[in-house]
């Protein structure tokens, strides 16, 4: 049994891992994460002091402690080589999670194995963990608190409260948006049964994260705060370009804005697209409220309750994605990504109770067919992963990173995209204009979502007095300055 739940997450790590082969350095977060890890490495495994240094906008360390704890064990060498492997490690202890939740709920070894198939062919899955970031450790963390409490409530055992206590306190200190998720879901869920429980379970690790970490977690709450109060203001750029603002798509937008744009534009229909297997779960949804007199279905307890897990997110992303007021609390799709573990359960259930119907045919073929898409979408996305140059350190990016640090006088450096920033400080010796907190935010927002004009005014005001720039985003022409002098140019870094 053991054996059997390991192939398909050993199949889904070397599928979302095979691309560092050709691109070894793909990823935004990959140098922040980096940075964030050094800085705890370097605190002595400890919560770092204040944050200043190359990062012209100071501040104090503000991010959830333990995904950087956990990784400043690593030297920053060995680190930096196998940063790629890291997200997909902790996926796939969530997909032997997938296995063994199926197999609690229905002892069915084949019922089991399929949902691992749909989750590791789940192109979102795959996406969010091409790169260093801690959303699979949260998300694991998620699924182990939120299963824990299901169990709890079911069972009475003492020990899944334990562990939903545990499970929910490490959520607090892993990820902000995982938290985020299990409070909506919480209170849904109170609001759906009246059970307090799942308030009474989330409140009362709040107070065990402020006290296993002796305050520090409160620092970490107000950072996620004036990250959503820095979205408000801005919130009609949050998938602008940085130089040209909100443009009129014309093909030639970058592919990742494209599929921002595209998830907003047409949110009911592009979040199933995200993740073509909540069809299942809309349709059980479907069959519940209005009963198919040519479909027999009997549908377990757990199977409607995993259906409403999904259908919740599921509706939730929408009008988050949709509205502009409300992208301030996260991209909506990825609220989605929270109930992959009982979209992939439910979307097997009801495979193995129509595959022997008289659709058998007409199931195969549509789970066949949903299969090959997915399977399609997380080829073309890696495919643009591996090719992608303005989210991986190129050739002639590392060509500028030498030439600066071969520089002994220290820039005060703006970077255009500003997703540049850490890359930059992670690479050299030069100070960066970004903020080392989330109280910073707004300091850096006269650049960041949107260039406020004229850029000439940040300049000044910061003392700032080098660019760096991919022409690949933008050109120097679109910058709007009266003067300068270019020192350095390889291929499209200028």
């Amino acid at each position: 049994m053991i054996i059997y739940s390991l192939i398909f997450p050993i199949l889904g790590f070397i599928l979302q891992t095979y691309t560092r082969i050709f691109n070894k350095k793909f990823g935004v977060d990959v140098w922040t994460r980096l940075l964030e890890t050094d800085h705890v490495r370097r605190a002595g495994h400890k919560i770092p002091r204040k944050i200043g240094g190359q990062f012209i906008i100071g501040g104090y360390f503000d991010y959830p402690p333990l995904f950087p704890f956990l990784l400043s064990f690593l030297n920053k060498k060995t680190l930096e080589k196998y940063q790629g492997l890291v997200a997909p490690l902790f996926d796939s202890i969530n997909n032997l999670l997938v296995f063994w939740t199926a197999f609690y709920f229905t002892k069915d070894l084949y019922i089991s194995l399929f949902a691992q198939a749909v989750y590791t062919i789940s192109p979102v899955i795959s996406l969010e963990n091409s790169s260093l970031t801690p959303r699979s450790l949260g998300y694991l963390n998620f699924n182990l608190a939120f299963l824990s409490s299901i169990f709890f409530i079911d069972t009475g055992n003492f020990l899944f409260l334990i562990s939903s206590l545990v499970f929910t306190t490490l959520i607090f200190l892993t990820h902000r948006f995982a938290m985020q998720a299990l409070l909506f879901v919480s209170l849904f869920l109170f609001l759906y049964n009246g059970n307090w429980f799942y308030i009474a379970i989330f409140l009362l690790s709040f107070c065990l994260a402020v006290l296993v970490t002796r305050g520090y977690y409160l620092r970490v709450l107000q950072g996620h705060l004036y990250n959503i109060y820095f979205w408000i203001p801005n919130r009609d750029f949050r998938f602008a370009h940085q130089v040209r603002g909100i443009e009129k798509w014309k093909g030639k937008k970058d592919f990742v804005e494209l599929v921002y744009m595209m998830l907003s534009k047409f949110a009911p229909l592009s979040m199933i697209g995200t993740n073509l297997w909540v069809i299942a779960s809309l349709f059980i949804l479907f069959y519940k409220l209005i009963p198919l007199p040519f479909i027999q279905l009997n549908i377990p307890g757990f199977i409607y309750f995993l259906t409403l897990w999904v259908i919740f997110f599921y509706s939730l992303g929408i009008p988050i994605l949709m509205t502009a007021y409300l992208r301030c609390i996260g991209e909506g799709y990825r609220y989605l990504e929270m109930a992959a573990l009982p979209t992939s359960i439910v979307a097997s259930w009801l495979f193995f109770n129509l595959a022997n119907s008289q659709y058998s045919l007409l199931i195969n073929l549509i789970y066949a067919t949903i299969f090959a898409i997915n399977l399609g979408l997380i080829l073309y996305v890696h495919y643009k992963i591996i090719k992608d140059r303005n989210r991986s350190v190129t050739i002639e990016m590392a060509n500028a990173f030498a030439f600066l640090n071969e520089q002994k006088y220290i820039y005060r450096i703006i970077c255009i995209p500003h997703q540049n920033t850490t890359n930059v400080l992670y690479h050299t010796k030069h100070k960066v204009f970004v903020n080392a907190d989330n109280r910073g935010l707004m300091e850096v927002s006269s650049v960041y979502p949107v260039i406020k004009w004229p850029l000439i005014s940040t300049i000044k005001k910061y003392r700032l007095n080098l660019i760096f720039l991919n022409e690949s985003f933008a050109k120097i022409q679109e910058l709007k300055l009266k003067s300068y002098k270019e020192i350095f140019r390889s291929g499209d870094i200028v």
